[in-house]
């Protein structure tokens, strides 16, 4: 009779399959791709990157993968921006980059001229799109202490800017539905929160997953010259349906 433990946590357990089948190595797409999301170098500005980029080697090996364009998202303007797209001087045809807006000056009275002027500057150097992060609505906080909506009326001229110059914004709004809940015996993330503490947007004060999908739906519907895209499944992966909807 095999002699089972009384007890194994969940950490020591550490099971090997027993599974036998074939393996087939798929080294390239059956049909050629665009990737929409990847991050070339530092992502938001202040990062550094770990070793030297070499964007040749980087394009040639994407291509080789079956890739034929990507989008490079970028959370950083000004300075940053025009020395990160001289890095890709050359590759602008596969490589097509989409900056990002200060929105921590969304209370200054200059606000709407300083997003017009920043996406009129970013169309004359080449931008695709925007892009905004998920700070929005779950970290950045204004001047009364309040969460920033990611359907905040002052954010608008972001959006009507981006409408006239003809750019994408791709925004990444919440989280899994799980980083919004007690992060208990429940939570099906527990490991990942147990590990990343502040992956958890559950407490007082902070908007409801369902807060943050109502705050979506409004951003869509209210700025309807916009081209949107929201990342993650529409920020909902866990239900379909919904996003379908």
């Amino acid at each position: 009779m095999a002699v089972l433990k009384d007890r194994l946590l969940l950490c020591d357990y550490n099971p090997v399959s027993m599974l036998s089948v074939p393996e087939t190595e798929v080294l390239t797409p059956k049909f050629p791709v665009f990737d929409a999301h990847i991050h070339i170098g530092d992502l938001q500005m202040g990062a550094r990157v770990s070793r030297p980029l070499h964007i040749g080697e980087i394009v040639r090996n994407l291509k080789e993968s079956g890739i034929f364009g990507v989008i490079n998202l970028k959370m950083f303007w000004g300075e940053p921006l025009k020395r990160h797209l001289e890095l890709l001087r050359g590759h602008e045809d596969f490589i097509h980059t989409f900056a990002s807006v200060d929105v921590t000056r969304l209370e200054e009275p200059g606000f709407a001229a300083y997003a017009d002027d920043m996406l009129r500057q970013f169309k004359t150097m080449g931008i695709r799109g925007l892009k905004f992060w998920k700070n929005i609505g779950c970290s950045l906080k204004d001047s009364g202490g309040a969460y920033i909506r990611a359907d905040d009326k002052r954010l608008f001229p972001i959006w009507e800017a981006a409408a006239k110059y003809g750019l994408i914004v791709l925004i990444h709004i919440a989280d899994p539905k799980s980083f919004f809940t007690p992060a208990d015996e429940k939570n099906e993330f527990y490991e990942s929160l147990r590990e990343n503490p502040d992956w958890s947007f559950y407490g007082e004060g902070r908007y409801t997953f369902e807060e943050l999908m109502e705050q979506q739906d409004n951003l869509l519907s209210q700025n309807p010259d916009t081209t949107f895209v929201i990342a993650h499944v529409g920020s909902c992966a866990e239900d379909l349906a919904w996003v379908a909807r």
